[in-house]
């Protein structure tokens, strides 16, 4: 049952299991460290090596490692490492107490945003062990199969990160459920959660207390929330003023370093109203007045945080267009006040456009791309390099960018290492995949035989590349894999 001990700086971490805690050493850059950990060791002992191919910090700027123990009831090691002044390969040595075996997770960042994850098995007695963080991890793909949660009602859903396992967090209108992945398909969990909202509107899902774990940002009519917890069930955390204070009625959420501190802020906004909302460093979220203008937005349908001006900050694009057309809003990083933003005029396209949904693309560490699914048809904007985005859709998406798209996804699909766009139709029709070829253009690929109305592809376990797809609407909940 794995938990840490202290041990000397100089010769990294140590990991032994005994009772559960998060706290743990630190551990230190791996300098022919090895035989001084592995002399250190009880039996069965092992030293796990975290290496990549990440450049600290400007591809990768903190890590997550989390050993936890196999048994549900065993105990947990977990810890997040800031990298802006040591690099990849780390070590740490790894007690087993009287665990058999534990899984362990590295998941690393950059700006708050998760560009890298490795996972594996640690069979204490059959030798050392690595982990990579690696940019790009191209994988063998196979057939799509779709899997659908049985019973299950979802207008909104989210992949949420714990020490062991991911779980699958779905809500409508008054129901809630927990998922997790089972042969191929759906289980539900059974654990508790706290009373669903009546109008869920949106979900993030982020580790604002920098615990390894994600919580929940949950936005309904009832405002904003934060639900915490992992596979065994969900509580509603009492954040008064987190919960009460969006200024506008929220369909939008996204998370990320705002400020350049470490931690993971959260943007969250609807009609008129854009709000940021600063971590305090230990997950406490508080509303931060001054950092958008007064009468930036004006009917926010989507938000994406990414770096698009290349400055190493994170910037806000922000779609529009709920009610009426309505032209994009590009919010940039005030390089003299972090965590504060200024509307970066003539940045995106001065057109009114239907804008449903806005995702970033594009490589760690490299100024970003996006893309916005719009009654008007998909968007690719393409960026100058000098933190203008351009719509290229004409020359870049097939047929032009299509017609009305309801929700889109941006990620790698089919395990080569490049971003891909996923396309939600109205009326429910087979979700659109378009692969793209890493000059900046997109080919049309088969499609996914289910519809819905929301889509997202991240990963339920295991390393980022080849995403899952999730996709929740009217037909109910399915989990899409190859």
């Amino acid at each position: 049952m794995p938990v840490a001990s202290e041990a000397p700086k100089a010769s990294g971490g140590r990991v032994t299991t005994p009772q559960r805690r998060r706290d743990a050493a630190p551990f230190g850059r791996a300098l022919g460290l090895t035989a001084l950990l592995a002399a250190s060791c009880t039996d069965g002992a092992l030293i796990l090596e975290i290496a990549g191919d990440l450049e600290s910090p400007a591809e990768l700027d903190a890590m997550c490692l989390s050993i936890a123990d196999r048994a549900p009831e065993g105990g947990e090691f977990a810890r997040r490492y800031p990298l802006q002044e040591v690099e990849l390969p780390q070590t740490l040595a790894v007690d087993p107490g009287r665990a058999d075996e534990a899984v362990a997770t590295a998941r690393g960042y950059l700006r708050g945003r998760e560009v890298a994850r490795a996972q594996r098995a640690l069979g204490f007695g059959e030798g050392d062990a690595s982990l990579r963080l690696d940019g790009c991890a191209a994988a063998e793909l196979g057939d799509v199969e779709v899997y659908e949660a049985a019973g299950a009602a979802a207008d909104v859903a989210v992949v949420v990160r714990g020490l062991r396992e991911d779980v699958l967090l779905a809500l409508a209108p008054g129901q809630a459920g927990l998922w997790a992945p089972a042969g191929g398909a759906l289980e539900d969990v059974g654990a508790p959660l706290p009373d669903p909202p009546a109008e869920p509107r949106a979900l993030a899902a982020a580790d604002v207390t920098q615990d390894c774990r994600d919580e929940v940002l949950l936005a309904s009519e009832r405002g904003l929330e934060v639900w915490s917890g992992a596979r065994g069930g969900f509580t509603r955390d009492d954040v008064a003023e987190f919960l009460d204070s969006p200024s506008g009625e929220v369909v939008a959420i996204a998370a990320g370093d705002l400020s350049g501190d470490g931690a993971i802020d959260v943007v969250a906004g609807g009609g008129d109203a854009l709000d940021v909302f600063e971590n305090d460093g230990s997950g406490g979220l508080a509303r931060n007045s001054d950092a958008i203008p007064q009468g930036a937005v004006s009917d926010v349908t989507g938000i994406a945080v990414a770096d698009f001006s290349g400055d190493g900050a994170l910037d806000i694009l922000v779609g529009q267009g709920a009610e009426s057309g309505a032209p994009l809003v590009l919010l940039t990083a005030d390089s003299d006040a972090p965590g504060t933003f200024v509307v970066a005029e003539g940045a995106v396209p001065e057109v009114e456009y239907r804008a449903r949904q806005v995702v970033a693309l594009g490589a760690p560490g490299a100024p970003a791309d996006a893309a916005v699914a719009a009654q008007e048809g998909v968007l690719h904007l393409v960026n100058r390099g000098d933190g203008r985005l351009e719509d290229r859709a004409e020359l870049t998406l097939p047929g032009g960018g299509g017609a009305d798209a309801v929700d889109i996804a941006a990620a790698d699909w089919d395990g080569d290492c490049i971003d891909d766009l996923l396309i939600a139709p109205p009326g429910g029709d087979d979700i659109i995949v378009w692969t793209g070829d890493g000059d900046g253009r997109f080919a049309e690929a088969a499609p996914i035989s289910q519809g819905g109305e929301r889509i997202a592809l991240d990963d339920l376990g295991g390393a980022l590349a080849a995403r899952d797809l999730v996709i929740t609407g009217d037909d109910g909940l399915f989990w899409v894999t190859r």
